[in-house]
């Protein structure tokens, strides 16, 4: 996947412009959630060498996480819901094996957070507000 470039902003050019990014992953009408789509995001950055050399930074989870909430707030991405209107989610499994309580006895899966399923709105995928989200967030503000 050809990754877009960033604007430029305060001198530097991103290498890779999160919205867009989010945009062209989902823009086939997959159907994903945050921690899957920060993690493809990480691994496409770092494939990108620095100019420098060495590990290029990139945004962490919970600032992904309000970037999918800006984009949410804009109409930009919606959640997966079923006929009924119940949100698509799935509990993850546990891989790193059973969980033991204090009196030793194996729990097996402790509880984990459900994963909310997410898409971008077809009809919005060609918004100019993809392109500059934060400038957009701030007329809606």
């Amino acid at each position: 996947m050809t990754l877009p470039r960033g604007r430029q902003h305060g001198g530097f050019i991103k290498p890779i412009q999160l919205s867009l990014f989010i945009r062209d992953a989902l823009a086939d009408g997959r159907e994903t959630w945050g921690y899957n789509l920060h993690q493809a995001y990480v691994t496409a950055a770092r494939a990108i060498p620095t100019a420098r050399g060495g590990k290029r930074r990139v945004i962490n989870y919970n600032g992904f996480q309000h970037y999918l909430y800006v984009l949410r707030r804009l109409g930009l991405i919606e959640y997966v819901t079923d006929e009924k209107g119940n949100l698509k989610t799935e509990t993850p499994t546990n891989k790193r094996g059973d969980w033991a309580t204090d009196d030793g006895t194996q729990t097996g899966t402790p509880y984990i957070a459900e994963v909310i399923f997410f898409r971008a709105v077809l009809s919005r995928i060609n918004d100019p507000a993809w392109a500059n989200i934060w400038a957009a967030y701030e007329k809606i503000r």
